[in-house]
């Protein structure tokens, strides 16, 4: 599929500058704010989106549901720059919540190679299942040796 929004999204984000090291900024909490200054630094960086906000801006470029678009990053980006977003109330569970980042570059890539991601994922999941079906039908029939 040739998108003129995928092409849009790609003219934008491979010629904008992001913070690629914020470890200098230093550890701990921002301020009063329960989330760590990387994640705040991380936040107002124009180079960089949440996982949650990429999720979004392909599923508008894209048509394509939700948990495909989110899927299809993941399988694209495996390891996302993530940060401390805050501690969750006990009612949701207590603990650190993280918040995952994509940067400029991965979106770019995204958008450049979006079907060529799109393809690959589907090929990877139709392996899957072909695997699990083999090992449901041979799993069944044990081979017991004796020696």
């Amino acid at each position: 599929m040739t998108n003129l929004k995928l092409e849009k999204i790609a003219k934008k984000y491979c010629s904008i500058q992001f913070n690629e090291d914020n470890y200098a900024i230093g550890g701990g909490l921002d301020g009063e704010k329960f989330a760590s200054r990387r994640h705040e630094d991380a936040k107002f960086d124009e180079g960089k989106l949440t996982e949650g906000a990429a999720t979004q801006l392909f599923k508008k470029a894209t048509g394509l549901e939700l948990d495909l678009v989110k899927a299809i990053i993941n399988y694209a980006v495996p390891n996302m720059e993530w940060h401390h977003a805050g501690k969750l109330p006990k009612a949701y569970g207590g603990g650190m919540k993280k918040t995952y980042f994509l940067n400029a570059k991965e979106i770019c890539d995204l958008a450049t190679n979006f079907n060529t991601y799109l393809g690959k994922y589907q090929i990877s999941i139709e392996a899957k299942r072909t695997e699990a079906e083999l090992k449901k039908r041979t799993g069944s029939k044990k081979t017991v040796i004796f020696k």
